[in-house]
């Protein structure tokens, strides 16, 4: 379990996710919105909501 954990966490803080989102926006036009509106990890629904304002 702590091992899977660890892994998680690597993944979205440590290495992967935000690393890879810190200039992804500056490459792809709507990234930000996309990113704003999924789950950053989770295959959870998509958030909804006005665009600028939070779900």
């Amino acid at each position: 379990m702590a091992a899977a954990a660890l892994m998680t966490w690597l993944l979205v803080k440590g290495t992967g996710k935000e690393l890879l989102e810190s200039t992804i926006g500056d490459r792809r036009p709507g990234y930000a919105e996309y990113v704003r509106r999924t789950s950053g990890f989770l295959p959870l629904p998509p958030r909804t909501g006005h665009p600028g304002g939070s779900a």
